[in-house]
């Protein structure tokens, strides 16, 4: 049996308040079914709540939030081994090797938009397998902005580099 990894790290400048939200939201998903789940509502932004319709007689309901856990495959954020804000330089650190990182960046996006941030981030991934075997193996590039998130996997950067090759090659021997 083999097991897959996906490992990411993340360091840039971003606002506190932001940096905060970011936190408590993954720290909600990663509450979900513990016992402390009462603890999810007492933590994620009322912001956050508000876009996804989480909210019930103004505040957020465990029922509402557990079936958008479900719906949108929020399980696939148990929150990040490494996660911290530097106050003093205004950095935030986050890193897993578990967690999906496009849901990550759903979430970055989300909060970059509440808060006005003006500046694209970018992260790396690798997925990795303990078992060698093609296919198993790729990484991919995450650009986000408020509101936006854009990422290209290797396959497609692969297949981009290759085509690049070929139309050189045939350019050449069209030349001869």
């Amino acid at each position: 049996m083999a097991n897959n990894y996906t490992s990411y790290a993340a360091e840039f400048e971003f606002p506190q308040k932001a940096a905060e939200d970011f936190i408590n939201i993954l720290r909600a998903f990663g509450s979900v079914g513990s016992e402390n789940s009462e603890e999810v509502c007492k933590i994620l932004p009322e912001w956050y709540a508000k876009k996804y319709d989480l909210l019930q007689d103004g505040k957020v309901s465990i029922n509402k939030f557990e079936d958008f856990y479900d719906r949108e495959e929020m399980y696939r954020v148990s929150s990040p081994e490494v996660i911290e804000y530097d106050k003093s330089a205004g950095v935030l650190y986050f890193g897993s090797e578990s967690d999906d990182p496009y849901v990550i960046a759903d979430i970055l996006s989300d909060v970059m938009q509440e808060h006005g941030c003006e500046e694209a981030i970018c992260f790396e991934v690798a997925f990795t397998c303990s078992k060698l075997r093609p296919g198993e193996f790729g990484g991919a590039a995450i650009a986000v902005g408020p509101g936006i998130v854009r990422s290209m996997g290797t396959a497609e950067m692969t297949d981009s580099l290759k085509r690049g090759i070929e139309a050189e090659l045939w350019r050449s021997e069209s030349k001869s």
